[in-house]
Formats: structure tokens, sequence, C-alpha cells
């Protein structure tokens, strides 16, 4: 079975970066690709309706200090 996902992406410094795609996989999230740069930008694939739940767990995650910015659609196994 398909599911419709939300791309979103989380950008983090390189010392929570390790922590946080942990944390991501932990919860069971999808982590699409990780791009190293200036800082470390994880595209994840969200249900809609996870979106306001998963952006405050996001912020208890990483205090606040992680940037958070929704893209397109992509389709996924359930």
């Amino acid at each position: 079975t398909l599911r419709r996902y939300r791309l979103a992406t989380v950008t983090v410094d390189h010392q929570r970066a390790g922590k946080v795609q942990n944390e991501l996989r932990a919860a069971g999230r999808e982590v699409r690709h990780v791009h190293y740069g200036e800082a470390v930008t994880i595209e994840i694939g969200l249900p809609d309706a996870d979106v306001d739940a998963f952006q405050s767990w996001l912020a208890d995650v990483t205090a606040g200090t992680a940037g958070f910015e929704l893209g397109g659609e992509a389709y996924g196994e359930a």
C-alpha cells in the first residue's frame, strides 16, 4: 500500500546531526536524504496528520535550535 507523505527538511548544526538522525530513526521516521554542508540538512517524509506533532517533537529534541521547512509530496510504502 502506498501512502502520501509531505517532504520536510530539518536543518541542524553538525554537533546535533548524529543525535537527531538517531532520534528520527528511533521514532520510526523515514530519513530520505542527509546533506552535510555548512549545516546538516535531513530530508524526511511525514504523513500530513503528523506535521504539527513532529514540529513540537523536533523542538524538544533540539532545544529549539533546528530549522524546519515543509516541501512537496512523495509516496512511499505504508
